[in-house]
């Protein structure tokens, strides 16, 4: 293998596995929902959210289950899952002032992320959530509107164009979120786990995620109709819909880092991006 191969690899796998990669669209979705109501997000807000996705999807890839302990390539990056919880400890401790005055707001995601650690524990009443198939989407896109959404904002202000936007960001989180969860139950389906509610999931896996598209694309609708001609805003919250619907997932399992790792988190923050390069002059 090439040096500068490896060095590649090395680099890709860093921003990957230590979680860098997802923390980073995490900042992009709390900057995108300021740009989109006109009121700029703290900076200080903005890190801690950065910080602290480095220490929960740190965590959770840390905790022993079998589906990490099966992963060798994972096994082999574990010192980077060290690194990057170290990191997000450091960098929220240091930041402080961009969370502790917000520590009411923080109790529910905070809630639905210690319930959405349980399945991850080797405990077997706890390998029983992982049915709730339906439910873990809903939480985890709960989560995500929570603090890239609503607590950036506060005091918040509810507008009718700040609706549609949660609810856009809603609807477009739980489209994402049902996919993971089909990589994860094709995962226990390799493990000889499987259950009646994701045998019904993968079935009509396509007609749920088309009523998604149908809600989304009415709620763009009526974006359109509140703010006629603001086209960076249609663009910001249009184009990862329409990549998301419109690239294919992967056949097998071995092509599933690059799908979800890169390609499903790079779309959570694209919208943000775009509306970071625009306000810098790009």
């Amino acid at each position: 293998m090439r040096f500068d191969k490896i060095i590649w690899n090395v680099f890709y796998r860093s921003i990957i596995y230590s979680q860098v990669w997802i923390s980073l669209a995490a900042f992009a979705m709390a900057y995108q929902m300021g740009h989109s109501v006109n009121d700029k997000v703290r900076n200080l807000y903005l890190y801690s959210l950065f910080f602290a996705t480095l220490i929960i999807y740190n965590f959770y890839k840390l905790i022993p289950f079998s589906e990490f302990n099966s992963d060798r390539l994972s096994r082999n990056f574990i010192w980077i899952n060290f690194f990057g919880l170290g990191l997000g400890i450091i960098g929220l401790l240091y930041n402080y002032q961009g969370w502790l005055h917000l520590w009411g707001y923080l109790l529910i995601p905070l809630l639905a992320t210690l319930i959405y650690f349980f399945p991850r524990f080797s405990f077997r009443w706890s390998r029983s959530i992982r049915k709730w198939v339906i439910a873990k989407p809903i939480l985890l896109a709960l989560v995500w509107v929570i603090l890239t959404g609503v607590i950036p904002l506060v005091p918040i202000q509810l507008t009718p164009d700040l609706i549609i936007f949660l609810i856009l960001r809603f609807v477009f989180l739980i489209d994402i979120c049902l996919v993971f969860d089909i990589r994860d139950r094709l995962i226990d389906r390799n493990q000889g786990y499987s259950d009646w509610v994701s045998e019904r999931l993968e079935k009509y896996f396509f007609q749920i995620r088309r009523v998604i598209q149908i809600m989304y694309s009415f709620g763009i609708l009526i974006l359109l109709w509140l703010a006629p001609g603001d086209w960076e805003k249609l663009i910001s919250w249009s184009i990862p819909a329409i990549i998301l619907w419109g690239v294919r997932m992967p056949s097998s399992l071995k092509k599933f880092e690059i799908y979800y790792s890169v390609g499903l988190d790079g779309l959570l923050g694209l919208g943000g991006f775009w509306d970071w390069l625009r306000d810098n002059g790009f």
